[in-house]
């Protein structure tokens, strides 16, 4: 397939857009569904009986897509003529998407003579240059202007080759809680660029590689990733990694400013090996079996919830977590470590001392630790840290609270 390169520019001329239900055939026994999906795909209903008349049928269903308290609905003004219910966009630019099937005997058409055009919609041919909406195997630049894309974000169908947002850019793509649905995973270079001056970047889809060169806001990136790097010191702000189990996504994190906190929620279960010089990561889920976390620099990795590396039957050296010269390795997780050589504390700091108790007399197994310079601190409040074994080259090892061999330290 012929690759095409298409640049955003936004702005074009809003038009509302109007979708029609027309009534062929009703039935006295059935009850008409309308479904609006919302740009998150959410979905949202109302019903209408499907008795009498065809006019009267599109009455009932006028009557019942007006009066819905449900938000979406309020996204479009309804009017009735003889069989035809009219539905038209309450902003111009602003679309709705509404399906209304057949039922029973009851026989509805849906239409839409007039398509939602607008400035901030992806799906609208005139805010790219040249002219069409981006296809599979595209190249798709945002490298200036300020148009947001807030709309026609469901694009699941469609796989890039490479999304690029340039720091001449200073819209923002998506907005919190709505991604823009697309794939990256097609072509020779199956990658996404996000160094953009906007405040908010939510994609959502297979993003087989994923650059992130500069963030001043928010990055929410959700689907199957094979490797997220996140370079640089004008990479702040937050960062959402939710990548999924299809492929094993590993987080380089290297010299980014130290505003910058990543964050992998427990819904994550593509996190692979995690290696970072700096910044602050807070894993609140299970990497992926056979893992390692590499820390160093000013890097702080911050296990939450039931976080935790799965180092699984893999030996890593010098461990399957390594805290180097000045990182932080901050264990506030419940979940007990995993791996022949679980910890390496090689000139940088453990923490256990807010582990909390997983309840009970249950205690949280930090496994074989070695020492070499720098701290352990396992002083956590009564006997929640298990230690199997503690090597000592060097550094400091605070066990006051610990167990070690089942005897009190």
């Amino acid at each position: 397939m012929t690759t095409a390169y298409k640049q955003w520019l936004g702005g074009a001329t809003a038009v509302s857009q109007v979708t029609t239900i027309t009534v062929v055939a009703g039935n006295a026994s059935d009850t008409i569904t309308i479904t609006f999906t919302g740009e998150d795909g959410s979905t949202q209903t109302a019903t209408a009986a499907s008795h009498g008349t065809t006019s009267t049928v599109a009455e009932n269903i006028r009557a019942a897509l007006a009066g819905s308290s449900n938000s979406l609905f309020g996204f479009a003004t309804y009017s009735a003529l003889s069989n035809v219910v009219t539905c038209t966009a309450s902003i111009p630019g602003r679309p709705f998407s509404l399906a209304a099937p057949d039922v029973g005997s009851t026989n509805l058409t849906v239409a839409t003579p007039t398509a939602n055009a607008g400035p901030n919609d992806f799906q609208t041919a005139a805010n790219f240059t040249p002219s069409g909406v981006p296809d599979n195997n595209d190249i798709v630049y945002f490298t200036s202007g300020s148009h947001d894309v807030l709309y026609g974000l469901q694009n699941s169908g469609v796989g890039l080759s490479e999304l690029v947002v340039g720091e001449g850019f200073f819209g923002n793509v998506g907005r919190p809680g709505y991604p823009l649905v697309i794939d990256v995973d097609t072509g020779g270079k199956q990658r996404v660029t996000l160094s953009g001056s906007g405040g908010v970047y939510n994609l959502k889809g297979s993003l087989t590689n994923v650059d992130i060169t500069k963030n001043v806001g928010s990055i929410t990136l959700t689907g199957d990733m094979g490797g997220t790097n996140i370079t640089g010191g004008a990479v702040s702000g937050s960062i959402t990694i939710d990548g999924d189990s299809t492929t094993s996504n590993d987080i380089t994190v290297s010299s980014v400013g130290p505003g910058c906190h990543i964050m992998v929620p427990s819904t994550a279960t593509g996190t692979n090996n995690i290696l970072m010089d700096s910044g602050l990561l807070e894993l609140s889920a299970a990497t992926k079996t056979n893992s390692q976390a590499i820390v160093s620099g000013t890097g702080v990795l911050r296990t939450l919830g039931t976080g935790v590396v799965s180092a699984g039957s893999t030996t890593h050296y010098p461990g399957s977590i390594a805290a180097y010269n000045g990182s932080t390795y901050e264990h506030k997780s419940s979940a007990s470590l995993q791996g022949a050589v679980t910890l390496a504390v090689v000139g940088g700091r453990a923490d256990f001392s807010q582990t909390p108790n997983p309840g009970g007399a249950e205690l949280v197994d930090i496994g074989v630790v070695k020492v070499y310079s720098g701290a352990l601190d396992a002083t956590a409040a009564g006997l929640m840290i298990d230690v199997t074994g503690v090597t000592k080259f060097g550094g400091v090892v605070n066990l006051s609270a610990a167990t070690l061999a089942g005897t009190t330290k």
